[in-house]
């Protein structure tokens, strides 16, 4: 109809073409009429006119307020328990919580440290300092990290609930599993990797305790031997060694063991897990292939291991070492939190 009357076509006409069209089917001669007058009088849109329905009695300003002031006293509040106490309709509270007041409820995000106001400066201004050393060096500066971090690698660790996903019809049901839990077996393994791969794999022997005296003969021994195997020339760079704040990576012998080395210490803010490439990149991964194998040996171990490593690809390393970048900025930005949801796993 409106088509119709924009070219110019009579009303007459237009009911007459409908029918012939339509049939039976058609809108009645009265209700083109209709339309046309009020196509006539201005109406461009032919969508239903608003409606205000029936006003909302417990949607108001006053309660608005009153649910703010129950959720501010008592953040984990339920909707019902809202509803009970304002005497107002579930729907009501739903509808202020989200609508108006636009709030949701979010489980906790479990972080490895409640962190400090000085202990979130400390993370600021280590992280602007490590922006400021990767733009003065440039790319020599990725080339130039070692890193280096431990972990627990139990001889058995469930597989996880995604790892147990399997495709199944609706009629099939999802499938079972018995509930198990980490052997008690497990060896400590020392990661030393950069952007090109694992430089060294160290795993302590029964009996051994991970010392200032055993990590330092680590970095003068066998890392030292790897890097002149694997990596020639990269001890004439003068590596960078970025690790965290454990106390045998920072114990005074340590740190002469570095510095007789002749290596540069990359600065690092103390519960910093979320700024640990080994943590949020290595770790991770390597351990995927581990879970829901049982070992019987530190051997069976080592082939694991050994087996991912070189079906790995060396882009992996450089994404994960440069990834630091954008994590150091985002520390900056805000103010020293943790840039993401972490978890604290037993088995690290």
């Amino acid at each position: 109809m409106f088509f119709l009357w924009k070219e110019g076509v009579k009303t007459v006409d237009i009911v007459k073409r409908l029918q012939c069209v339509f049939g039976d089917a058609a809108d009645s001669k009265s209700t083109v009429y209709f339309w046309i007058n009020r196509f006539k009088s201005g109406r461009q849109s032919l969508d239903d006119d608003h409606r205000t329905g029936r006003p909302s009695t417990s949607v108001n300003e006053e309660n608005v307020a009153a649910v703010e002031e129950l959720v501010m006293e008592d953040r984990r509040v339920t909707v019902r328990e809202i509803a009970r106490a304002l005497c107002i309709s579930f729907d009501s509270v739903h509808s202020i919580l989200h609508n108006h007041l636009g709030m949701s409820k979010v489980s906790a995000r479990w972080v490895p440290r409640l962190l400090g106001p000085d202990q979130k400066l400390n993370r600021t201004v280590t992280c602007g300092q490590l922006v400021d050393l990767a733009k003065r060096y440039g790319e020599n500066f990725w080339l130039r990290i070692i890193t280096v971090d431990e972990t627990w690698v139990p001889y058995f660790n469930p597989e996880t609930k995604s790892q147990s996903m399997e495709w199944r019809r609706p009629d099939e049901g999802p499938p079972i599993k018995a509930r198990s839990n980490p052997s008690v077996g497990k060896v400590m393994m020392t990661v030393f990797w950069d952007c090109q791969g694992i430089i060294l794999i160290d795993y302590l022997q029964r009996g051994q305790t991970i010392n200032a005296e055993y990590y330092s003969g680590l970095l003068k021994g066998p890392l030292r031997t790897q890097l002149i195997k694997k990596r020639p020339g990269k001890l004439h760079a003068r590596p960078l060694l970025q690790q965290d704040n454990a106390r045998p990576h920072t114990a005074r012998r340590t740190i002469d063991a570095i510095a007789d080395l002749r290596w540069e210490l990359l600065p690092h803010p103390p519960y910093s897990p979320d700024l640990a490439p080994s943590d949020y990149h290595l770790f991770p991964e390597l351990k995927k292939p581990l879970r829901g194998k049982r070992f019987s040996s530190l051997q069976e171990v080592k082939d694991a291991v050994e087996r991912w490593t070189k079906s790995t690809p060396k882009e992996f390393f450089n994404d994960g070492l440069r990834k630091l970048v954008s994590r150091w900025k985002k520390c900056i930005a805000l103010q020293g939190d943790y840039i993401e949801k972490l978890s604290v796993n037993n088995d690290e």
